[in-house]
């Protein structure tokens, strides 16, 4: 759990870069090896996640764990770059904010650092984190960077997110003391399982 903290310290430092037109330092970010014991950490190192994917995840999860990050952001000239909830002012980061501590006013980096949001990439592939809709005509990078829960609980508590049962999902949950030996399937259910 401590990895994805000293991610979003990290965070801290690239944003005050970030005001002085500085790009972010990814050797600063604290090594991974194969022995980290956090979710997040195994997560990093599986997936071979470089620097600009690791701000990534800083960005979409730092509101869960300290909403002051990103009002280090705030100034009259990128006001553009977050996301302000009406009913509790929380601001939340955007695609935009993403491109902006990663490329400045570089448009090729931009352009680069864009294919992060593409469907081939392993945060899509595996719906880790994606950018919330926008209205018609405007940049699909205006949307609110969202971590999906099962990974946000995941990387913040190292446990993966049991559904909450509700109407909307009409459920139970089922737990027993047999172990996956002792279930009998037939043939052909057991080959699709």
């Amino acid at each position: 759990m401590y990895e994805i903290i000293e991610e979003v310290k990290w965070l801290e430092k690239v944003i005050d870069d970030y005001k002085h037109d500085i790009r972010p330092d990814y050797s600063l970010l604290p090594v991974l090896s194969n022995s980290v014991s956090s979710a997040y950490g195994r997560f990093v190192v599986e997936h071979n996640l470089a620097g600009e994917d690791r701000l990534l995840i800083a960005l979409a999860i730092s509101p869960y764990i300290s909403n002051s990050v990103l009002n280090l952001l705030v100034s009259e000239n990128n006001r553009s770059c977050l996301a302000q909830y009406a009913k509790t002012g929380l601001l939340m980061p955007t695609g935009e904010t993403f491109l902006q501590l990663v490329a400045g006013n570089n448009p090729e980096i931009r352009i680069e650092s864009s294919r992060i949001f593409d469907t081939s990439h392993v945060f899509y592939k595996k719906g880790v984190i994606d950018l919330g809709s926008v209205d018609e005509g405007v940049p699909g990078t205006q949307g609110v960077i969202k971590i999906a829960a099962a990974y946000r609980e995941l990387f913040l508590h190292n446990k993966i997110l049991r559904p909450r049962y509700s109407s909307d999902f009409p459920a139970h949950l089922l737990e027993t003391r047999l172990e996956w030996s002792d279930l009998v399937l037939n043939e052909g259910t057991e080959k699709r399982i």
